[in-house]
């Protein structure tokens, strides 16, 4: 790694950036400044505090599901596209939805407190769900999307 880039992560690690590295970074090239690399090598590990393993998934799944999550104070907006939505590819086939199966997937979402919330989530063709937290209360919703679509040609 360019001694440039272990500067600028290890800048991002001291303001709180979470970094975790596989194997320490080497320095490329002939021409090197190794006191300086070596600084910077040694200031990186000072912050690594992190493994792999710490790594929890926000949304967890039997099946893989296409989503996002958004955060605003303690509350939590999290989209969860239909699985089959993965294979989507462009130019859309006519009446898509109509080659989607029916699926329940059981869902966990972890919030950055720790605290999980457990879903069921029955998707027919055409839906999506947007599940609603509050963090403080622990109060769940969920509201689905696309269930309106009719089938009249």
């Amino acid at each position: 790694m360019e001694e440039d880039c272990l500067e600028t992560i290890v800048s991002l690690q001291e303001l709180g950036v979470k970094v975790i590295f596989e194997s320490l970074p080497k320095q490329p090239g002939t021409l090197r400044n190794i006191e300086r690399y070596s600084e910077l090598l040694e200031r990186m590990q000072n912050h690594l505090s992190y493994s792999l393993a710490d790594l929890h998934p926000v949304l967890e799944s039997s099946t893989i599901l296409e989503y996002w999550v958004r955060k605003e104070s303690n509350t939590y907006y999290i989209f969860v596209a239909h699985p089959g939505t993965r294979k989507l590819r462009y130019p859309i086939a006519y009446k898509y939805y109509e080659q989607l199966e029916d699926i329940i997937c059981p869902v966990a979402f972890t919030s950055a407190h720790g605290h999980k919330y457990f879903f069921n989530l029955e998707f027919h063709s055409t839906m999506s769900y947007l599940l609603f937290i509050d963090d403080n209360t622990g109060v769940a919703s969920i509201r689905s999307f696309g269930d309106e679509i009719g089938t009249s040609d």
